[in-house]
């Protein structure tokens, strides 16, 4: 792998998206750009990240993001284009491949809105590795959170009503981004979905809504504390108690003693 030098790397990733509007071009020589700069004496188990199940170059970052970087302008003023290069990077059986459609995906303006989530639907329930549905839930749903988050909600709620648990957690999961961005302000429907779930968590869903809370306790605690104990004192409130031990820790101190309390009151 050759020593990153910023001026020539710049020139690299320039030349490259030149062909920005022939998604077959550009793939070709990303592919010539990555092989170039792979990391060949990376091996699994190694310190970092665990081994990706899809091949993958070890492209350093500095290079992902100037890649990225210098695409940005043009998913905004070229969506079109974009989409039909994020479907041809996609199709790539490597990591760093989908990892910039994934971002390029995330830049296409909301006048794209619904091939944009039509991508999110149908790459989120695929079946990739998860660090791809980790990048897809925060970075490919970029623009959407912040111009027409209620768009978000929806497809959360859509993803919820699947009968696939795995497809649950996506609808989970997705809420996430949205809570953690200080701009976004429909926490009480965030609330409203989430509340069936702190009286009853199916086991493979627990994990999720424990990020959940978790993720409303560090944003909202207030608001989260009491939600946590009104449903504490609700009848057929089975796990209730459990969630809540689970995220105590993620409450300020006076918040935490207040629960606490809430939880003895009860005899739990």
């Amino acid at each position: 792998m050759p020593a990153i030098q910023p001026a020539r790397l710049k020139q690299q990733s320039a030349r490259l998206v030149e062909q920005f509007s022939q998604p077959g071009v550009f793939v070709r020589q990303l592919r010539t750009l990555f092989e170039l700069y792979a990391d060949h004496t990376h091996r699994p188990g190694q310190a970092g990240d665990p081994p990706a199940l899809l091949a993958a170059y070890k492209t350093p970052p500095p290079v992902m993001r100037q890649v990225n970087q210098d695409l940005r302008p043009l998913a905004n003023s070229e969506p079109t284009a974009a989409l039909a290069l994020c479907d041809q990077l996609w199709q790539e059986p490597f990591l760093e491949m989908r990892l910039l459609a994934i971002w390029l995906l995330g830049q296409i303006p909301i006048s794209h809105i619904e091939p944009v989530l039509h991508r999110l639907n149908a790459w989120g329930c695929s079946g990739a590795e998860e660090r791809l549905v980790a990048a897809l839930l925060e970075h490919g749903t970029a623009c959407i959170r912040q111009e027409a988050p209620a768009r978000l909600l929806e497809l959360s709620k859509d993803w919820l009503q699947t009968p696939q648990i795995t497809v649950q957690q996506l609808g989970l999961r997705i809420l996430i981004p949205l809570i953690a961005d200080p701009n976004f302000e429909a926490l009480p429907t965030i609330f409203q979905i989430i509340t069936p779930y702190l009286r009853l968590a199916p086991p493979r869903l627990r994990t999720d809504i424990v990020e959940v809370l978790d993720a409303l306790a560090l944003r909202t605690p207030q608001e989260t504390a009491y939600i946590l104990k009104q449903n504490l004192t609700s009848p057929e409130n089975i796990d209730t108690a459990w969630l809540a031990r689970q995220v105590l820790k993620s409450f300020p101190p006076a918040t935490q003693d207040g629960l606490r309390a809430a939880l003895k009151a009860i005899g739990v």
